[in-house]
């Protein structure tokens, strides 16, 4: 059983194990992750999770964690955020960051939440933009292919949101 926290956005729910269903479809939703690490992350009592589930389907999720709280600061990492292929593109992650956001922030608290998205993915860069994140820094050549460590890998962008209501 799942130390971690997760939450569901659904109109009906039926996901009993939700590490299965992330190993069982990690390619469908672009998560490089073996099965070993899946199953660390949702034995973390750190992470955080919400998955948008729609007609007894999972559409996509989200994978975070905790990495900080102390004194009425808190810091969350966004991990991964996953669309089912063939739900891409219909406003499912913009309502799984909404929902995470609204999930990760505790009242009287100052939660900043971080994520890194490749350069390359203008799609995932103008959905955090809309929701208000800053990009703070770049990690240059940052995903490499492994294949041909020589060449020139993307560059990762660094963002952050701070949620002080």
């Amino acid at each position: 059983r799942a130390l971690c926290y997760y939450f569901i956005l659904k109109i009906y729910s039926n996901i009993s194990d939700p590490i299965t269903w992330v190993v069982n479809h990690n390619s469908d939703i672009n998560l490089s992750w073996d099965q070993k690490q899946i199953r660390d992350h949702f034995t973390n009592k750190n992470c955080l999770n919400i998955f948008f589930e729609d007609k007894n389907h999972i559409s996509g999720l989200i994978l975070g964690h905790e990495i900080f709280n102390h004194n009425q600061n808190r810091e969350i990492e966004i991990l991964h955020l996953g669309v089912v292929k063939n739900k891409r593109n219909n406003g499912i992650g913009y309502s799984l960051m909404k929902s995470f956001e609204k999930k990760a922030h505790l009242e009287g608290e100052n939660t900043t939440i971080f994520l890194e998205v490749n350069a390359q993915n203008e799609i995932a860069i103008k959905l955090y933009e809309k929701l208000g994140y800053k990009a703070y820094n770049e990690r240059k050549n940052y995903y490499k292919d492994l294949t041909n460590l020589n060449a020139v890998g993307d560059s990762a962008i660094l963002f952050k949101k701070i949620i002080n209501e």
